[in-house]
């Protein structure tokens, strides 16, 4: 079997970066931020007893946009598109197979390609780190230097992409200079904004609104779900205090102005977006070449197709965008619109569908993993295959892989005869999940997930 190298080309805020001097000595890191706590609560220790106290703002909210703007100053953005500090990503110029044990962990929790490495070998897979508030023509440059030194360890002709989210934005940047190399075969793009994104452009256009922030803490699950509570014991406005003003400091120092960002804003939107630039600026004479070119971009793919390099989509539907925007009744997985993700329907063959498959946990679907493997290696190429149908359905089975049926593993080791039984029969069921790449619905891995939990606490 005759297989490329891999390059993964991941989303926003999964790179590290590194805030540097002159000398290109590390002053601190930009992303993840650093934050510490206990500063965090001496800053905001007087403003909040006072609002908590009187019942009013007295200036908490400017407190926490000021915490925000130090946060988003490193990764600030000047006016004609260029960084205002030297950001540098915290790069893999190797393959998995020689990362460290701690930078195999940093790829394989974003993207958990365990099984994929069985088939295609760790040392065939690469990650692209790259500046995701940068501009987004020196991140293509750096693909392309990238997809040449892949090509140099390898010894391989081409490479294939694996796109996920905005790194379908750098794909068309990417494509937009290097096309013509044809160093690519396969593009995999996997919940990717090949449209850019409804959510970006309503945040651009100021059509977003914060009338109910608890309810909308509440909507978005995660950290933001576990805090409404308490949000909800602040007064009615200061929730919206804090968020519109730390937005007009995000937007102030990176959205404005960044490129990569800029490259988010779909086709049909663009016009009434920039129209909020001054058109003779630098800026705006890059995002004006970027719209030009993805006007063109579908008719340019298909181009491509016919002279070789294939086009796969994976993408969620049946989710709408988050209330806090206008755009929320897009059809979508969540964050990015199914038509983007989708290129529009370009390459219908080659194109899949996951019903209310969330955007942030599309790795964690194990039938996504196993169809982008089967994809690299030939087994599969169109979505005329039974075992992986143009719609799908969607699960999450991270909670199982990665802690409950290890556990459930250990805990053999100790069990009674009859707990060892019912801990293998919970295994054996994981395993079958797996296996089955056609999903109804993820109850059985709900249940599977409330049968472990149960028989470990025992």
């Amino acid at each position: 079997m005759n297989l490329n190298p891999v390059i993964i080309i991941p989303g926003i805020g999964q790179s590290n970066l590194v805030l540097e001097d002159k000398n290109g000595n590390k002053i601190k890191n930009a992303w993840p931020v650093e934050m510490d706590e206990k500063t965090l609560m001496n800053e905001l220790k007087g403003s909040l007893m006072k609002m908590m106290l009187f019942r009013v703002d007295g200036g908490f909210s400017d407190k926490v946009a000021k915490l925000v703007d130090d946060v988003t100053e490193p990764l600030a953005v000047n006016s004609d598109g260029s960084k205002k500090n030297i950001i540098r990503p915290v790069s893999y110029k190797k393959s998995l197979a020689e990362c460290t044990a701690d930078e195999k962990k940093f790829i394989l929790d974003a993207f958990p390609m365990e099984s994929i490495a069985v088939t295609i070998g760790e040392e065939n897979i690469f990650y692209f780190a790259y500046d995701f508030f940068g501009d987004i023509s020196d991140t293509a440059s750096a693909l392309d230097e990238f997809v040449t030194l892949v090509k140099g360890k390898t010894g391989a002709e081409k490479v294939d992409f694996i796109v996920y989210s905005t790194g379908g934005a750098v794909l068309k940047a990417y494509l937009k200079d290097f096309s013509v190399k044809c160093d690519c075969e396969k593009i995999i793009n996997v919940a990717a904004f090949l449209d850019g994104a409804s959510l970006v452009a309503d945040i651009f256009e100021n059509k977003y609104h914060l009338e109910d922030p608890v309810g909308l803490l509440s909507s978005l699950g995660g950290t933001a779900a576990s805090v409404s509570s308490m949000a909800g014991m602040l007064p009615g406005d200061v929730i919206a205090n804090v968020l519109n003003k730390s937005i007009a400091v995000i937007k102030k120092n990176i959205l404005d102005y960044c490129t990569t960002l800029w490259a988010l804003v779909p086709d049909s939107r663009f016009d009434a977006v920039f129209a909020s630039l001054n058109p003779q600026t630098a800026l705006a004479e890059k995002v004006k070449e970027l719209h030009d070119y993805s006007v063109g971009f579908k008719f340019q793919a298909k181009m491509l197709a016919e002279d070789g390099m294939k086009f796969f989509q994976l993408c969620g539907y049946g989710k709408k965008l988050p209330p806090v925007v206008d755009s929320c009744d897009v059809c979508s997985d969540g964050i990015a619109d199914t038509d983007s993700a989708s290129f529009g329907g370009a390459f219908p063959e080659t194109t899949w569908y996951f019903k209310e498959q969330n955007h942030l946990s599309a790795f964690d679907n194990d039938v996504i993993v196993s169809l982008i493997g089967k994809i690299l290696t030939g087994e599969v190429a169109t979505n005329t295959d039974s075992a992986y149908p143009e719609k799908n359905g969607s699960r999450n089975t991270k909670k199982l892989r990665k802690t409950l049926v290890p556990k459930a593993k250990k805990a053999l080791e100790a069990a009674s005869d009859e707990k060892k039984a019912e801990l293998q029969a919970c295994i054996d069921e994981y395993e079958k999940i797996l296996a089955e790449t056609v999903i109804v619905n993820d109850e059985n891995v709900k249940n599977l997930e409330n049968r472990i939990e149960a028989l470990i606490k025992e």
